[in-house]
């Protein structure tokens, strides 16, 4: 176990953070969000890891609303996050303000304890970092690869990284992006795991858990600017396959509900739209192969200002996957099913936007349905689903995965007549 012993200060960190270069920006579907740039400044000998957590405020004219925050910067390098999206903003507002009230958490202690891989119990636990501890791990073989599954211990809303691999962390090792987490501010105890790809049995694999402290007082972070107004097209390079709309899911007709306190009744069948919002296709993630060639052809086609063709050959090779079981806080409350949903997609349910950048960036809508319970309210169905984790358990690509977004989105559109 090694005690970082952190020397660096919160008023040193809200310095630097404070010095961030930020932008105010309405988009093309004039939504309007803020993106924070940390400097390159040193703050300390050895890289740190930040944890925050709390709330942001986005105001653009008289327009206001508050969403949670949650976010990992690491003081090695430059880091980029955006805040939520204010929704059909007016064009004719362009003074905003972005707040920022956060507890902020510093990884203090590190440990990495070598196992050598086998099914079965891991017999090195209980494995501990500061007030941390895995009580219980164990590997087991799941479609011919290893997984691992155990419990972690701590204090009330304990923030952690854990991670299993096949190198030793260094001195000034932090955690890969979006690798930490908090629990919640009552739990003491989570489940954690992960999938084992390209690892045999007899390998020597560290279990490497960090654990994290915080910071007396919190961060208010005030930034304030004039909103940019992007071009109708995206980065000038930009095509719309319109290929779904809110009034017509398939042959049906759909009537949309104006999410008030409507209670459901029997049978009814709720319509859902999930979007990726330019979604970077990651192209360093693809081992196969048709993928890889899907994406050469894409690129070459955008690159050839073939932008309709790219469009239609994207959306040809689309599926999304829902899993409304893997929602928090009991999804049956809602649903009458949490069946795992999966289907092709298709001009009746989905569209598509794609430009081309150094990279592939796409914009995806798509409009599935989900059959609801009885007797509940559709104002509290919509209330409930930006605190689930819907955005993560649903996903659209033809099999590749993004490197980052401007917003991953599931929202409650009506009732299916």
């Amino acid at each position: 176990m090694v005690n970082l012993n952190s020397s660096v200060t919160l008023e040193e960190i809200q310095t630097w953070l404070e010095a961030s270069e930020v932008t105010g920006c309405i988009d093309a579907d004039r939504d309007f969000s803020v993106e924070l740039e940390t400097n390159d400044t040193v703050l300390a000998k050895q890289p740190i890891a930040l944890f925050l957590n709390g709330e942001q405020k986005l105001t653009l004219g008289t327009k206001t609303e508050t969403f949670p925050f949650e976010e990992q910067v690491s003081t090695s390098e430059i880091t980029i996050f955006k805040s939520n999206y204010l929704k059909k903003v007016s064009t004719g507002s362009d003074s905003y303000s972005y707040n920022l009230n956060v507890s902020c958490y510093v990884m203090d202690c590190i440990t990495a304890i070598p196992v050598i891989l086998k099914k079965g119990i891991v017999e090195e636990c209980p494995i501990k970092s500061g007030e941390l501890s895995i009580n219980s791990l164990k590997f087991s073989m799941y479609d011919g690869d290893f997984q691992s599954e155990g419990e972690l211990v701590g204090q009330k809303g304990f923030v952690y990284h854990t991670e299993i691999s096949d190198k030793k962390p260094g001195k000034n090792y932090v955690p890969g992006i979006a690798c930490v987490h908090k629990v919640g501010d009552q739990d003491e105890k989570t489940v954690i795991g992960e999938h084992l790809w390209g690892f045999a049995e007899g390998d020597t694999v560290y279990v490497i858990l960090a654990s994290f402290r915080l910071l007396e007082r919190g961060l208010q972070l005030n930034f304030s600017g004039t909103a940019q107004i992007e071009d109708s097209e995206f980065d000038e390079q930009n095509v719309e396959l319109e290929t779904g709309n809110s009034s017509s899911f398939g042959d049906g007709e759909i009537a949309l509900s104006q999410v008030d306190d409507v209670e459901t009744n029997e049978g009814d069948i709720g319509l859902f739209e999930f979007q990726i919002k330019r979604g970077l296709v990651d192209e360093d993630e693809i081992d196969d192969e048709d993928v890889q060639n899907l994406v050469d052809e894409l690129k070459q086609l955008c690159e050839n200002e073939k932008y309709n063709e790219a469009a239609s050959l994207l959306l040809s090779n689309l599926s999304f996957e829902f899993g409304p079981d893997e929602l928090d806080d009991d999804p049956e409350r809602f649903f009458a099913s949490t069946d795992y949903i999966e289907f092709e997609c298709s001009s009746k349910n989905t569209s598509v936007k794609i430009g081309y950048d150094d990279c592939l960036v796409v914009t995806i809508s798509v409009q599935f349905e989900v059959p609801l319970n009885a007797k509940i309210s559709t104002a509290d169905l919509s209330e409930y689903l930006p605190d689930s984790g819907a955005w993560a358990s649903a996903s659209a690509s033809p099999g590749w995965g993004y490197a980052g977004s401007d917003g991953d989105n599931v929202w409650f559109l009506g009732i299916k007549e």
